[in-house]
């Protein structure tokens, strides 16, 4: 049902020329939208009447997040730039929300530098996920992030957290708010929710200290995206992120192998992340026939009777794969993995992909280094509970 409301809802507002009817229906989204804005005005006021005054944590804490609904990324930087911190020396923490994990209303540590502690039933898929991608880091979950903060504090006092998903949490103060923005996505969406996909108005950009464009390379409209930005942020310097697939491994197995595997092959695609057509982009990019394509809402929890659908139809199909994210390798694992009670017939692969910057003479490197300076030149300040933030202020 939620699968049937999320499909309907996204193909309603993305129609280039909508019908009669469709309009109607877009005229009653435009009212939820503002009743939508009045709530964030409303809620944002209390920042400025110091209701609610965002904590000031002891470590140096960076905000990855973004203004749309939808995967920007997000995981992926994140254990990019926790990978880079921890091998140049810092003590790293990664707090999430939890998304379909089971103790998302409590704090909860995920793993500790050493070892995983949970799986990703009970952490989400996307903290799992982190814990296993970003070793000799503490990654907590927990809907109050003060809370793990404070937990990760006891455990394993970090010099650097990282908050996933963060852009709308303003219960913290962040040092450097870095917000993603994924140009794949057709610019007319770019209205407020339910209208569109919108999780804040584009005027709140001006929160962000720095804004990074990711799938740059997958979208036709590019310089829509960099002047709707602009306009808001004149002169802001954005930075151009491409996403390309990079290497498979078997779902059973951790052995990486070439994309060459895939070249010429038939593939039946499925995912459960936050912009899927993103991820059929990158599947066909390595140069396969899609036979078909099957997406899930984002943190979908596989069932049985899931995987053996999609086994029925890549045998009637003929495919020579079945292809997946990670993310979803992670929830299916107790579904599908040796000695489970289903047995895959056709070959799971799963696909990686990498980030690169599009500019000329630039590396990831080059901009984690620029973060890490940031952090070096930083002074941490004594805790003051008066501190609220500017443009929480400007913005209510």
């Amino acid at each position: 049902m939620t699968r049937f409301f999320s499909e309907g809802w996204h193909r309603l507002i993305s129609h280039p020329r909508p019908r009669l009817g469709h309009r109607v229906l877009l005229g009653l989204l435009c009212l939820l939208s503002l009743a939508y804005l009045l709530v964030l005005k409303a809620y944002l006021g209390l920042y400025r009447l110091k209701v609610i005054r965002p904590a000031r944590l002891r470590p140096f804490v960076i905000g990855i997040g973004n203004l749309t609904l939808g995967g920007t990324g997000k995981t992926t930087l994140a254990a990019l730039l926790g990978r880079r911190l921890i091998e140049k020396g810092a003590r790293v923490g990664i707090l999430l929300r939890g998304h379909t994990g089971r103790f998302r209303r409590s704090a909860r540590l995920v793993s500790t530098p050493t070892s995983v502690l949970m799986g990703p039933a009970e952490a989400g898929d996307e903290a799992f996920l982190l814990a296993r991608e970003v070793p000799g880091a503490l990654v907590a979950v927990g809907k109050d992030r003060r809370k793990s903060a404070r937990l990760v504090e006891s455990e394993f006092p970090p010099d650097i957290l990282l908050l996933d998903d963060s852009f709308q949490y303003w219960r913290v103060k962040k040092d450097l708010e870095i917000l993603l923005w994924d140009a794949s996505q057709p610019p007319r969406l770019h209205r407020l929710f339910p209208r569109g996909i919108l999780r804040e108005p584009l005027s709140h950009l001006r929160r962000a200290d720095r804004i990074w464009l990711t799938r740059s390379d997958q979208s036709p409209e590019l310089q829509t995206h960099r002047r709707a930005i602009q306009d808001v942020l004149p002169g802001r310097p954005m930075l151009m992120l491409g996403q390309e697939p990079c290497a498979v491994h078997r779902f059973d197995s951790s052995e990486e192998a070439p994309l060459e595997v895939l070249r010429g092959k038939r593939v039946l695609g499925f995912a459960a992340v936050g912009n899927p057509r993103a991820f059929e982009r990158s599947v066909a990019a390595c140069g396969v026939s899609i036979a078909y394509s099957v997406t899930f809402p984002d943190h979908y929890q596989y069932q049985a009777r899931d995987l053996q659908r999609l086994f029925q139809v890549a045998s009637e199909l003929a495919v020579d794969y079945l292809v997946t994210t990670p993310k979803d390798q992670v929830r299916l694992e107790s579904l599908a993995s040796p000695g489970s009670a289903i047995s895959p017939p056709i070959p799971i692969l799963v696909l990686e992909t990498r980030i690169r910057p599009l500019e000329k003479d630039l590396s990831l490197e080059d901009i984690f280094e620029e973060i890490w300076q940031r952090w070096q030149q930083h002074l941490l300040p004594e805790p003051d509970s008066e501190t609220t933030t500017d443009a929480v202020s400007q913005e209510s």
